[in-house]
């Protein structure tokens, strides 16, 4: 029986699905929601942040992933973005 890996950016984006209806509402829980958010993307690197835009026309949301200005966390936001589904 072979072991599923998954990768940082892999664990993070399976979280994001598995809460997607949450972070696109956010607002009912801001608070709670956006330390979740936090804790999940330091789990892939401590100095990522990020954005919600507001509701777009087809009820989704921009989700915007950030270095922060920190250069060497750019290949990060990079990688994450590169493994988003």
């Amino acid at each position: 029986m072979g072991f599923l890996f998954k990768s940082k950016e892999q664990k993070f984006w399976s979280w994001f699905l598995k809460n997607e209806e949450r972070l696109l509402n956010f607002e009912q829980d801001q608070d709670v929601i956006f330390r979740e958010m936090h804790s999940q993307l330091q789990q892939v690197d401590q100095d990522l942040v990020f954005e919600f835009g507001s509701t777009l026309d087809n009820g989704g949301r921009e989700f915007v992933l950030s270095a922060g200005g920190i250069e060497s966390t750019f290949l990060v936001v990079e990688a994450l973005h590169s493994a988003a589904p």
